[in-house]
């Protein structure tokens, strides 16, 4: 593809939005000129802009649809457009599920219709993982041909510029503890943590949980430092960067068995590896090599007892993770393989 041929973004969010921003910046990085349009949902310009697009656009695949803009992809279908690409992610059907406790059937219904139209008017649909290839294709009743594989990962340019800042609530001589960070919901499995952290056989290990919300209702072990606050990208970096292991999400959510959280791509940039749920998506991206991945079950104090927590394993998953998983996942990777994978014309 010729470098000086324009491939427009077209979204609801900005930018620096997610997987898309990050495909964005990695395909500018590459030397392709690539332009973001941000809409504004429910407005009547943004209908008239979407016909121009749909018009200029109608047999290329050079027009990208950001994630969770079901509705533009819908839209450009019905106004003439008929091979632009859609850049999924998860879809709005795993995330109303996962996140609600008390499901209203008549809210699911009309999610699972946007999401079934827009993947149905899309050409092509990029997703995060194998598995959640595998669920959209028989959830949604889509060509697994239509679906390409398209990672997440990170703006790693962002955390090029910035300075590590050492949270306040750290002590100033605090490193090699085991991190969390990321927020209380559904998926996080705090109550799975801060299990982890009153086992013996982290008795000799410190933890810095780093969090959204108040966790005072949570019983800790001796040996915690807990923020309950949100933090700084400058922050993250100090406390990535001093860490020996990351947790992951830590519960039965099926959302972790398709998708990837962002924590899991922060750690693989920091050159971290990872406490990770057995044969979740982000198992399976780690492998054995780069993970320690735990079962949830009434057993869960024998599972941990049996798994290798030494310096020595640390070290040489780190450096897996550095070696072999990290270069697949850089923002010019990822643009990259979807240049190989999806032909703009």
């Amino acid at each position: 593809m010729k470098k000086d041929l324009k491939i427009l973004f077209v979204s609801f969010h900005d930018s620096g939005y997610s997987r898309t921003g990050n495909l964005f910046s990695g395909l500018r990085a590459l030397g392709y000129n690539c332009e973001f349009v941000q809409l504004s949902d429910n407005s009547l310009r943004s209908i008239s802009r979407i016909r121009a697009l749909a018009k200029t656009y109608r047999n290329s695949k050079n027009l990208i649809v950001g994630s969770g803009s079901q509705k533009i992809a819908i839209a450009l279908r019905f106004f003439g457009a008929r091979k632009f690409i859609f850049d999924s992610g998860w879809t709005l059907t795993e995330s109303y599920l996962s996140n609600k406790n008390i499901i209203s059937i008549w809210k699911f219904i009309k999610t699972f219709l946007l999401d079934f139209v827009s993947l149905k008017c899309s050409s092509t649909v990029l997703v995060e993982s194998s598995p959640q290839q595998s669920y959209i294709s028989k959830f949604f009743l889509v060509k697994k041909s239509k679906l390409i594989i398209s990672y997440t990962g990170i703006d790693e340019y962002k955390f090029q510029r910035i300075v590590p800042i050492k949270p306040k609530e750290v002590e100033d001589d605090r490193k090699n503890y085991i991190l969390f960070r990321g927020k209380r919901n559904k998926e996080s499995g705090m109550e799975n943590i801060a299990r982890i952290t009153r086992e013996k056989l982290f008795e000799n290990e410190h933890f810095v949980i780093a969090t959204n919300k108040n966790l005072d209702d949570l019983k800790w072990g001796e040996s915690v430092t807990l923020i309950s606050r949100s933090i700084s990208d400058a922050e993250m970096s100090w406390l990535y960067l001093n860490c020996k292991l990351t947790l992951g999400q830590l519960s039965k959510s099926p959302r972790l068995v398709n998708t990837i959280p962002h924590k899991i791509w922060e750690a693989i940039y920091f050159e971290r590896s990872s406490v990770v749920i057995k044969d979740s998506a982000a198992h399976l991206l780690l492998g054995d090599s780069g993970s320690i991945p735990i079962k949830l079950n009434k057993r869960f104090e024998c599972a941990l007892q049996d798994l290798d927590f030494s310096q020595g394993t640390l070290v040489s998953k780190n450096e897996f993770i550095r070696d072999e998983i990290k270069p697949m996942i850089t923002q010019t990777t990822i643009a990259e393989n979807f240049l190989n994978q999806v032909i703009l014309i």
